[in-house]
Formats: structure tokens, C-alpha cells, sequence
């Protein structure tokens, strides 16, 4: 209360008077709130604020939360969201999520083909070449298997052609040189048998050598040979 030309007069919402006989009420503080006829300021209730002279306190809006003086509020930052009680605290987005907005009320799911190995993060980092990752919402890649080769999207793997191969985590697959040949999706590859040949790299066969031309090979020959006489 205060005094006046009547008596005593309430202090409004905002105000206070914490003096006996006091003259006028004082305004509450950023932060701070009063109902009517209150003799002090109390805190805004956490995920609250308000400005000087206000008789309650204001929600931050989802996404936000209050500055240590209760006095407004301000964005969480990307690579965080709001979390479920309004204007408590921000949260760093788990592994495998991130948001790249300020004030986000949600992470997203990072996509097939990238993951997020920290948390709070900002985005997605791809899979690296001769990885993949078939799952949305990952930490990690895994390495493409022998006979296979990252794609493009790196949430899967695609076999090796015939003529060519791959070791584990490969980028790109190798071709066979002369001489050898492999299947589609093949870890290696093999000499060309006996009696057969391949003249050129990234062969997925070999041709046979002809009997009618007295020519033979050894395995993993990259040409046929004229049979030596009586033989």
C-alpha cells in the first residue's frame, strides 16, 4: 500500500511497497512479477519472463528459453531444440539427428546415405567414399562389402561388374588385367584355365583357345600358343 490524500491506495499489479507509511510503490524489476497490494517481487516460475513493472510473466515460445535474468527470451541455437516444458532449457539433438535452424522445437532424422556422430549437431555428414548407410537416424557408415562399390546416394552398395573387383570399402572397383577374368561382384580375379585366354583388361570370360589351330595357354595366358611339333 500507499499513502494518499484518502488513506491508503493498493499498489497495482507491477508495483510494490515494502515500507510502513511509504509515500508511493516502486516498480518490480525485469524479470520479476507483483499481484495487486504486494509488499515485494517475486521471480517469474522457470521458462517465464517479463519486463519491469508487469504483474505476471510471459511463456517463451516453443523453441526458446529465458535469459538468466528472466527478462526475455532467446533462440536456442542450431544443432539444439526446445525441450518438452516450454522455455526449460535447450537440448542438443542426439546422435543421428541435428537441426540447422535457430529456435527449433524439434531435430530431424538424418537420411539414408548420412549420419551424425556428435551430438548437437548442425548436419548430416555424407558417408564416406567406399561406405554406406542403408537407415535413416545412424551415427555411423559401414564399409561396402569385397565385389562392391559405393554409389553415389551412399546408402547402398553396387556390385562390381563381371571383369572387375574390389577389397573391402572400396570406392571403385578395379579391372582384372590381361589374362584373368571374375563375375559380376567378385572380392578377386582369377587366372584364365588352361587352354584359354584374355587379350585385354576387365574381361568377365575368357576365350577358348583353338584346338583346329594347334594353338593351347597355360592358365592365365593373355594369348594362345602354337603347339611345339609332335605335341
Amino acid at each position: 500500500y500507499s499513502l494518499s490524500g484518502e488513506g491508503c491506495t493498493r499498489c497495482s499489479p507491477g508495483k510494490f511497497s515494502s515500507e510502513v507509511g511509504s509515500s508511493g510503490c516502486n516498480d518490480c524489476p525485469e524479470g520479476k512479477k507483483a499481484v495487486v497490494a504486494s509488499f515485494q517481487c517475486t521471480d517469474c516460475e522457470t521458462g517465464k519472463f517479463s519486463g519491469a513493472a508487469e504483474g505476471s510473466c510471459r511463456t517463451c515460445a516453443s523453441g526458446e528459453i529465458t535469459n538468466d535474468e528472466k527478462s526475455n527470451c532467446v533462440k536456442c541455437q542450431a544443432g539444439k531444440k526446445g525441450s518438452d516444458v516450454v522455455g526449460l532449457e535447450c537440448v542438443d539433438c542426439g546422435l543421428g539427428e541435428y537441426s540447422d535452424n535457430e529456435a527449433s522445437t524439434s531435430c530431424q532424422f538424418c537420411r539414408a546415405g548420412r549420419y551424425a556422430a556428435i551430438l548437437g549437431s548442425t548436419e548430416c555428414t555424407h558417408c564416406e567414399p567406399g561406405k554406406f548407410q542403408s537407415q535413416a537416424h545412424e551415427r555411423t557408415c559401414e564399409n561396402c562389402m569385397p565385389g562392391e562399390k559405393s554409389t553415389d546416394s551412399k546408402d547402398s552398395c553396387a556390385k562390381c561388374a563381371g571383369g572387375s573387383y574390389s577389397d573391402e570399402g572400396s570406392a571403385s572397383c578395379t579391372l582384372c588385367p590381361a589374362g584373368r577374368k571374375s563375375d559380376m561382384g567378385s572380392p578377386a580375379c582369377l587366372d584364365c584355365a588352361a587352354g584359354s585366354y584374355s587379350d585385354e583388361p576387365g574381361q568377365a570370360s575368357c576365350k577358348l583357345c583353338s584346338v583346329e589351330n594347334n594353338v593351347w595357354s597355360d592358365a592365365g595366358a593373355t594369348e594362345c600358343t602354337l603347339c611345339l611339333s609332335g605335341r
